[in-house]
């Protein structure tokens, strides 16, 4: 191959976006190289997304760092590809990869095509590439909420970026609660590279709303069908500080930013006071969303599909929409959007408002949502959760695993089971597995206060005691679990990390919907055909019957196990967090247009 020994290798599909391939440059030979490019099918998959051959030519290595750092020019692009002409339009935005896709195979019919508007080129800043990185580490700067819905998927992002060998500064910002976590990736940490905590001054987000008087069950309500209290917490929700706390932890995230002058910023998307902190000193970052893609981008929608196409936020309504019930849907859609434009604290929200001109990394896909219009700035890379280590045969879990069909029954880290609330769902769970030997894995904190009543239980349904295990912290990943052949059902409240760990482990759910989004994500199981909602009658309550009928029909009935796997098998082909990774290294440097303040 010419250019001395120069090689071009290709990413297996599960690390590329969703019909492009990315190039990546050996080591070592890459200056003044020319390297064989291949060029997959159009955005959409386009002639069966086969690859044709071209040629790019690798300018000398200090210009290979400056692609590193930041996006290039329209005309550095043409330069790097002689005689294409690329227009303007068709090079904006460019991302720091070598990405290149359309219909055709040679540089005349790709210069064509990119007058169609149908061939994005960029350069991809790849770690084998040693001999041309930055001498000097990237630093990035990550905000995140500590609480283990909001953190769960930074984290595994933060994890990922430390496996790599490029010489990284991870800096993770967040309140206090959050450190000890951060200290347990710290033996991740590659030679070269660095982890640091940084502490955020201010009341985190559930302190302040149970210091609001709140109940422990408080957050609950009927989907908005039946009841309109959700509205009523909105605000409280939203945005539980007073305003002077809000501004000393806006201060807090001003301070970071100064500090570390990061090169790029990651963030919780609703962390509003980083991203309030951003806005001011004019910081571009990058939107992390653990929620699925309507989840953040709903009012980027086309034709006012948020009111009548998709079910409204926490109502329950299935989708398709029943047209009888889309005057319904309207009217609530509209109470929201009124509750966003005119309430003084949802209004500080930030984070809750989607923008075209940020980045969005978003752990969904096309596959797990409903059908949708995916926005030019939002990246769906698949779950962020690394491939779960098998369990020990052996050890005390593994073993009992072993012995037969288990559901896994584990509620969100905020719902408070009562006597009468474990009663209802282990005879819910058993009547349901009637007749069967399926052993029940049931995630209970403070498991001993409820020993009586699963004693009293399992002797309702003369079930083996050994069929039932409680505990109050399972001793593995939940992805370990999830992944044991066994495994048959998987009972959760419905949050979106529960949603798409069993996803990706091809395992189908049931849903016990507790609040907003929880009463979407249960919709969206069903529409998928991986799942049911267990308590659509009763919620935020449970029915012991209404939630057996669930699992006899879930744990039965073939179809629900089939297409879990197909979408599971989908989900774990995406890549994931090594996608997410591989976005935020390429962003190159975030600039800052005023730091004084």
């Amino acid at each position: 191959m010419p250019g001395g020994g120069s090689r071009h290798i290709w990413d297996p599909p599960s690390r590329a976006p969703d019909r492009w391939h990315f190039g990546r440059l050996g080591e070592g030979g890459v200056t003044g190289a020319r390297l064989p490019v291949r060029v997959a099918g159009g955005p959409n998959g386009g002639v069966s997304g086969r690859r044709r051959s071209a040629e790019i030519r690798v300018p000398e290595s200090n210009a290979i760092r400056r692609y590193h750092a930041r996006p290039r020019t329209p005309a550095s692009i043409r330069r790097m590809l002689p005689s294409t002409g690329i227009p303007r339009r068709n090079t904006e935005a460019l991302q720091p990869a070598s990405i290149l896709y359309s219909d055709s195979a040679t540089p005349t019919g790709l210069a064509r095509a990119a007058g169609r508007g149908r061939v994005k080129i960029g350069w991809f800043s790849d770690s084998r590439i040693h001999p041309t990185m930055p001498s000097t580490p990237q630093t990035i700067l990550v905000f995140t909420y500590p609480e283990a819905g909001q953190a769960t998927t930074i984290l595994s992002l933060v994890s990922e970026l430390l496996s790599r060998p490029d010489p990284l500064t991870i800096h993770v910002a967040s309140f206090a609660e959050l450190a000890p976590r951060v200290a347990r990736l710290q033996p991740q940490v590659q030679p070269g590279s660095a982890l640091h905590f940084r502490e955020i001054i201010g009341v985190s987000e559930m302190d302040a709303i149970w210091r609001s008087g709140l109940p422990p069950d408080g957050n609950q309500h009927p989907p908005l069908t039946r009841s309109s209290y959700a509205f009523e917490l909105i605000p409280l929700l939203l945005c539980p500080w007073t305003d002077a706390e809000f501004e000393e932890t806006t201060e807090s995230c001003k301070s970071a930013l100064r500090d570390m002058k990061p090169d790029v910023i990651v963030m919780d998307m609703v962390f509003h006071q980083a991203i309030d902190a951003c806005t001011a000193l004019g910081a571009k970052y990058i939107v992390n969303t653990c929620m699925p893609p309507l989840g953040t981008a709903l009012a980027a929608q086309p034709h006012a599909r948020a009111f009548w196409y998709y079910p409204s936020g926490g109502s329950g309504i299935p989708f398709p929409v029943p047209w009888a019930q889309i005057p319904t849907n309207i009217w609530l859609t509209l109470r929201w959007a009124y509750t966003f434009l005119t309430d003084a604290r949802a209004k500080k929200a930030s984070g809750f408002r989607f923008r075209a001109d940020v980045p969005y990394l978003c752990q969904g896909l096309r596959e797990l949502e409903y059908p949708l219009a995916v926005p030019p700035n939002m990246t769906l890379t698949g779950p962020l959760l690394a491939p779960p280590p098998p369990l020990d045969a052996a050890g005390e879990l593994g073993a009992w695993l072993g012995r037969g069909e288990t559901v896994l029954f584990m509620m969100g880290t905020h719902y408070a089971f009562t006597e009468e609330l474990a009663r209802t769902a282990l005879a819910g769970i058993l009547a349901g597995v009637r007749g069967r030997a399926v052993q029940v894995l049931w995630k209970l904190p403070a498991h001993e206060r409820f020993a009586g009543v699963i004693a009293e239980t399992l002797r309702k349904f003369d079930c083996p005691p050994e069929r039932v295990r409680a505990a109050s912290w399972l001793d593995a990943e939940i992805t370990s679990i999830l992944s044991h052949e066994n495994l048959t059902c998987f009972i959760h409240h419905g949050g979106a990390n529960s949603y798409f760990e069993s996803a990706y482990c091809g395992v189908p759910q049931i849903i016990l919907p507790q609040w907003f989004d929880l009463y979407d994500n249960a919709t969206r199981v069903a529409y998928l055909g991986i799942g049911a909602c267990g308590s659509a009658r009763t919620a935020p309550g449970l029915s012991a019957s209404e939630l057996a009928e669930a699992v006899a029909r879930v744990t039965t009935t073939p179809s629900f196990r089939e297409r879990a796997e197909a979408l599971g098998r989908v989900c774990r082909a995406k890549g994931g967090r090594a996608r997410a990774a591989e976005f935020v290294l390429a962003r190159g440097a975030a600039r800052f247009s005023a730091m004084a303040g």
